[in-house]
């Protein structure tokens, strides 16, 4: 999806994924669908990189937060 953003704001993200992979590969963790979840995380590490928001029930839901990010216009929105 085309995310409305900043060159050095999408480079903090890209680094904050790379570090978690690498974390991962040292120290696998269980999914867990209210901790540790795709979802989750996507909010998770925007969080680190400046995101600011409130809680939304999309979030815990897989398969809502990309309306949850068109909604709060976070991803371009000339399409519907």
């Amino acid at each position: 999806y085309p995310i409305r953003t900043t060159p050095a704001a999408a480079q903090r993200l890209f680094r904050v994924y790379l570090d978690r992979i690498n974390e991962l590969a040292d120290r696998p963790e269980f999914y867990n669908l209210l901790s540790n979840s795709c979802t989750i995380n996507i909010v998770r590490y925007a969080n680190l990189v400046g995101r600011s928001g409130d809680f939304d029930l999309r979030h815990y839901l897989n398969g809502w937060v990309d309306r949850y990010f068109y909604d709060t216009r976070l991803l371009t929105t000339e399409f519907p």
